[in-house]
């Protein structure tokens, strides 16, 4: 299938191909100012169209085979080192695959409650990344 027929469609396919969802890009894509209840009805509507729908799928196609390393050959390399299927690797390797992993999921997050007895302290919850909890820390 070549380009979509109007201009801002093609736009909107070409925004959500690369990352980004439907509403924003369609709000980018036809210069929209509408409200965000509008804007999300309007976008599904053009989501629905089974030539937007068919040009997505044939885009993302298209980015998959331009892209050299996807996320998957990242999680697949990292699970076979995880897993011990690399015989070379050490079990500091290993445990450094399955950190890696745990990141790339998000698996990683510790939050931490900051409550105060007076309740001044906003937010009480933290959500940090890639720490480590520290005793006492949930």
């Amino acid at each position: 299938m070549a380009v979509l027929d109007c201009g801002k469609r093609e736009k909107m396919v070409q925004l959500i191909a690369n990352g980004e969802k439907p509403a924003p890009a369609y709000r980018k894509a036809f210069k929209s100012k509408a409200k965000p209840e509008t804007i999300h009805v309007n976008s599904c509507k053009v989501m629905k169209e089974t030539k937007v729908r068919l040009r997505l799928a044939e885009v993302k196609e298209e980015l998959a085979e331009k892209a050299l390393w996807t996320r998957e050959d990242s999680v697949r390399t990292l699970s076979e080192i995880a897993k011990g299927d690399d015989p070379d690797a050490k079990p500091s390797d290993r445990v450094n695959a399955v950190k890696a992993i745990n990141q790339m999921h998000g698996w990683d997050k510790t939050t931490v409650d900051h409550t105060s007895s007076d309740g001044s302290m906003t937010p009480t919850f933290a959500s940090l990344y890639g720490a480590q909890p520290k005793d006492g820390d949930s």
